[in-house]
């Protein structure tokens, strides 16, 4: 399995895995939604500064296979939350038609 393959295979089980506790557990989720949303866009907004400012003091793009994994972390968690706010979405709209 290429890295690419796996790296997408391990996305759709995050976002599987928020689907199926958004629809399990729609109010859990939606409490979780936000916090972990500010987490994950802070954890960009971090690593992007970082990766800026590796490229400005080296002529050469050194990427990290750490930095690389936690690129792939924040992700996942981005795919939960896209997941779990269309898990619980469903059950809402179910209620409400």
């Amino acid at each position: 399995m290429s890295n690419k393959m796996r790296r997408y295979a391990l996305l759709v089980f995050a976002a599987l895995v928020g689907l199926v506790m958004g629809y399990l557990r729609p109010e859990v989720s939606q409490s979780l939604l936000s916090v972990v949303g500010i987490i994950v866009g802070l954890g960009y907004l971090i690593l992007s500064r970082r990766e800026e400012t590796n490229k400005t003091t080296q002529k050469k793009k050194n990427s990290s296979p750490n930095q690389i994994d936690w690129y792939l972390l924040l992700q996942m968690l981005l795919y939960f939350i896209v997941g779990a706010a269309l898990g619980a979405t469903i059950i809402y709209i179910r209620v409400l038609y």
